[in-house]
C-alpha cells in the first residue's frame, strides 16, 4: 500500500485526485472550514521551525484510513508512506517517529519536485535522517547527493471540452531569471510566424518586457492553466539555472498529446522522450518545429509517465 501525503498546492492535488492503479493508493484526508485553518496553522512548517507547538497528536486520527492500513499490515503487505515535498507533515518529527512505531516495518520516502536550493536545502538535513528513501526529478541532484532519480510523473482527471486552439505556444512560469531566455524564444517564434503567450508570475519590474505575448501575472490556478494550454498547440519549458531534471511541462505535454519546445537537453534520455514530438529550442530546430506545429499529436507511451512508474521504482529499490 503507498499513502501518498501531497503538499497543498492545488496543482498537487489535481495530479492525484481521482487516480488508481493496480496497487492501493490512500490518500491523505485533508480538512475544510475552521478545522482546515486550525489544521494548517497548528502544523505550519515555519512556525514549528520557531516554536515547536505542542498536541499535535491531536491530528492524526484523521489523516489516515487506519482500518484499511491495519488490515495490509497485518496481512504482511508493505506500507509504504511518500511525502512529496511541501507536505508540513514531512518535517514533523513527531508524526514520522508515530508512523513508525505503529508500523514498525513500514517505509519513509520523501519526494523532492524541486531542484535542491537555498530554499529547501534549510531542511536537507531533517530529511536524510528522517527517511529511508530519497527520490529527485534533477539527475545533477541524484548524482551530486546520491538521491534515487525518479523523473516527475503525472495524471490528472481534466478532460478538455473542445480543440479550439487560440496559439500554437504556451509557456507558464515563475520569472527565475528565464526572462532573456523567454525574449531570444519570443524572437524565433516572430521570425517564422508562431504565435505564443508567455504567462510570467513574481516578475521584478526592472525585468519585464512590454512585448505581445508577455503575460505578467501573481498567480494562477491550476485548472484555468490547463484550460489554456488545451488551447495551444504546443508547451514551452525552460529550465531554471542549474536544473538538469524535466518539469510539470514535460509530462503534461505527453499526457494531453501537446508539443513539447524545451531547452532540457536531458529531455532526449528521458524513457517518454519522443522524437516526433519533442524539439529542443534552438536555431538548428526552428525550421522543423515550423513545420510540425500543426501536425496531430499523439503519445503512446503515456504509461511512462504515469505515477506507478514512481511506485514500481520504490518497489524495486527496497526488493533489491
Amino acid at each position: 500500500m503507498f499513502v501518498v501525503f501531497r503538499n497543498p498546492s492545488d496543482y498537487m492535488h489535481d495530479l492525484f485526485e481521482g487516480y488508481s492503479s493496480n496497487e492501493v493508493v490512500c490518500i491523505d484526508k485533508s480538512f475544510a472550514g475552521i478545522f482546515g485553518w486550525l489544521n494548517a496553522f497548528h502544523n505550519s512548517i515555519s512556525i514549528n521551525s520557531k516554536i515547536n507547538l505542542p498536541f499535535k497528536k491531536i491530528w492524526y486520527p484523521f489523516y489516515l484510513d487506519y482500518k484499511l492500513l491495519d488490515k495490509y499490515y497485518q496481512n504482511g503487505e508493505s506500507i509504504y508512506f511518500v511525502f512529496f515535498e511541501g507536505n508540513r507533515l514531512a518535517y514533523q518529527k513527531e508524526f514520522l517517529d508515530y508512523l513508525k512505531t505503529k508500523y514498525s516495518k513500514c517505509k519513509l520516502i520523501f519526494r523532492y519536485i524541486n531542484i535542491l536550493s537555498k530554499q529547501n536545502m534549510t531542511y536537507y538535513s531533517f530529511v536524510k535522517q528522517s527517511y529511508d528513501l530519497i527520490l529527485t526529478m534533477d539527475k545533477k541532484d541524484s548524482e551530486r547527493e546520491g538521491l534515487l532519480y525518479v523523473p516527475n510523473t503525472y495524471w490528472n482527471s481534466y478532460r478538455a471540452m473542445d480543440n479550439k486552439y487560440e496559439r500554437d505556444v504556451i509557456f507558464l512560469g515563475g520569472s527565475k531569471g528565464r526572462i532573456s531566455q523567454l525574449d531570444k524564444c519570443a524572437h524565433l517564434f516572430d521570425k517564422i510566424g508562431i504565435t505564443y503567450d508567455f504567462y510570467v508570475a513574481d516578475c521584478a519590474e526592472n525585468e519585464k518586457i512590454e512585448k505581445k505575448g508577455f503575460h505578467y501575472i501573481k498567480n494562477i490556478k491550476y485548472k484555468e492553466y490547463l484550460r489554456l494550454l488545451n488551447r495551444s498547440r504546443a508547451s514551452l519549458e525552460i529550465l531554471v539555472q542549474s536544473q538538469s531534471g524535466s518539469t510539470l511541462r514535460a509530462t503534461e505535454a505527453v499526457f494531453f498529446d501537446k508539443i513539447l519546445l524545451t531547452t532540457n537537453s536531458m529531455i532526449l534520455i528521458e524513457n517518454f522522450y519522443n522524437s516526433k514530438y519533442m524539439f529542443l529550442i534552438n536555431q538548428k530546430n526552428i525550421e522543423t518545429i515550423k513545420e510540425v506545429i500543426h501536425k496531430n499529436v499523439y503519445y503512446e507511451n503515456k504509461k511512462m509517465i504515469d505515477h506507478q512508474c514512481m511506485f514500481d521504482k520504490i518497489i524495486d529499490f527496497f526488493e533489491e
